[in-house]
């Protein structure tokens, strides 16, 4: 049976990007092309002509393209495939259609609202929109005390149509474990920005901390300089970077897992530290709530005081509480329900 030819289009290989290639080359033939965004006006218009280039030539060959986040590089692919009448699919990750302006966060946000031209193209013309969770679809945020969002593709696109399926992403479930479960709480983020420090909630976990001095506390995937800059309790221990292994032991070992961000889709990180048994304390935004389901604890309001009694409830948890969240991890998040929603993709079943 001949294979079905895909090109397959985002901004950079993130975890969830590379599981989702990596089973598409596998399966199918593919041409990939990485789009190297930028800041400035003239370094996207360059990469907008490498793809123009780029589609010119494999537009014909291709069966269907399948775009990873809606942004500048989701527009040539989207105007290509209506008008050649290939199938335009784009998974909606997180930062595409929720938007902060005080935060200077969101996808729509760019020079000459050019990046918002883009994304509202994108977003109307795909064949079918794949979004991470409900949540880019619409949803509201009032979780920093005083403040109140609305966001999602349907407040991006006027009269809102297209057609959606939406499908949380997966992770690797054999690789994840569950030990002794330790009195450690830990965060895991990659952060090399001020501003994305403030997205995910890092300040504010580390005044948790400080309200618990008894309690070791870890913090990995801050850069250097970023730590540099913040006021680091003595029950904190923080890594830049770990290995691999590492990683897995901290998750397998720790007891509660903490991601205090105020907009996300659904972070692998959380999902992995769920498969190795972490009591989920999340704030109550975006993807948050339905990826934990009834396990683990919302925090509703960004208020310290909430978040240290949120955390001395779910420290009290034992290893047969462990063992229950991973088994619901690894049963919802595991990677054939993926695998099984990407070759229900490609036979067309989205259309």
């Amino acid at each position: 049976m001949k294979k079905r030819k895909i090109l397959f289009i985002h901004p950079g290989m993130s975890t969830f990007v590379k599981a989702d290639f990596e089973f598409i080359n596998h399966k199918y033939e593919t041409k990939e092309f990485f789009y190297k965004a930028s800041k400035t006006l003239k370094g996207n218009l360059t990469e907008q002509f490498r793809m123009l280039f780029w589609l010119v030539r494999y537009i014909w060959w291709c069966d269907s393209i399948y775009i990873w986040f809606a942004d500048y590089h989701s527009f040539l692919p989207t105007i290509f495939g209506r008008i050649i009448l290939r199938p335009v699919y784009s998974v909606l990750g997180g930062s595409d259609t929720q938007y902060i302006k005080k935060y200077n966060y969101g996808n729509i946000y760019g020079p000459y609202g050019i990046r918002k031209w883009c994304v509202i193209f994108s977003l109307k013309y795909a064949t079918c929109l794949f979004p991470v969770d409900e949540c880019l679809i619409y949803s509201t945020n009032n979780f920093i005390e005083g403040e109140y969002y609305e966001y999602g593709a349907k407040k991006i696109v006027k009269n809102f149509n297209t057609p959606y399926k939406v499908q949380v992403t997966s992770i690797n479930e054999s690789i994840w474990n569950v030990k002794t479960k330790k009195n450690i709480v830990i965060t895991v983020a990659k952060v090399d920005k001020i501003g994305t420090l403030k997205r995910k909630g890092i300040e504010f976990y580390l005044q948790v901390a400080k309200e618990m001095p008894e309690v070791d506390f870890i913090l990995v995937g801050i850069s250097k300089s970023i730590i540099s800059q913040l006021s680091i309790p003595k029950n904190v221990t923080s890594f830049p970077f770990v290995e691999w292994d590492t990683l897995k032991e901290i998750y397998a070992t720790s007891k509660v897992f903490c991601l205090f961000t105020f907009a996300e889709g659904v972070p692998n990180v959380l999902l992995e530290a769920m498969a190795s048994g972490c009591v989920p304390l999340v704030s109550n935004v975006s993807g948050n709530p339905g990826a934990i389901y009834k396990y683990g604890y919302l925090l509703k309001r960004k208020r310290v005081d909430d978040a240290v009694k949120l955390c001395k409830m779910a420290l009290q948890s034992n290893d047969l509480e462990a063992l229950e969240i991973s088994k619901y991890a690894k049963s919802r998040f595991k990677l054939e329900n993926r695998k099984s929603f990407l070759l229900d993709v490609f036979n067309g079943n989205y259309k």
